[in-house]
């Protein structure tokens, strides 16, 4: 089961009733003019692999997602949420092979919970206020061949790790 509302130009927020759909696998509301928060009721959505909300107007927190743990797409990028340290639970969603938050107003240090991802493939956190430097990437991470970093306030060198991960094709940090 899935809801496809892509590019409909939609300006309606999410109604927690969304979280009554508990057979729900894909929800891609994306390029959308989509506003209010997102409603804590996705939680329960825990079948879902797919959750695309990016390009759209949504504001406030996010809520814990900890549950989706059959989510592989995680896509929220170009939002207007609430400044947000990337949270602890994101490294529970051990399915992620992408993982897409471009300016959606992060701050803080890239948290070690990350490296939990063992299974994604493309990782973009860029055009937030990320700082500090860029971690070392554990050679667990073996799947990953996409590293978009940049737009952030990261400094240092580039950890000899990175060059160790043997699928990765494409590392911007700049």
């Amino acid at each position: 089961l899935y809801l496809d509302l892509t590019l409909n130009n939609l300006s309606f927020e999410i109604p927690s009733s969304i979280g009554n759909q508990t057979q729900l696998r894909e929800l891609y509301l994306h390029y959308n003019n989509m506003v209010g928060e997102i409603p804590s009721s996705l939680a329960n959505l825990t079948h879902l692999t797919d959750l695309i909300l990016g390009f759209n107007e949504f504001t406030g927190r996010i809520p814990s997602l900890e549950s989706l743990s059959n989510l592989n797409v995680l896509y929220l990028s170009l939002n207007n949420f609430d400044r947000w340290k990337l949270p602890d639970w994101l490294g529970k969603l051990n399915k992620l092979t992408y993982l897409q938050l471009v300016a959606v107003n992060l701050y803080g240090k890239i948290p070690s919970s990350i490296f939990n991802l063992t299974q994604v493939e493309d990782l973009l956190l860029s055009s937030n206020q990320i700082e500090g430097p860029v971690p070392p990437f554990p050679s667990t991470m073996t799947k990953l061949t996409s590293l978009i970093l940049q737009k952030n306030q990261l400094k240092g060198p580039i950890p000899r790790s990175l060059l160790n991960l043997q699928n990765l094709e494409e590392i911007v940090l700049n």
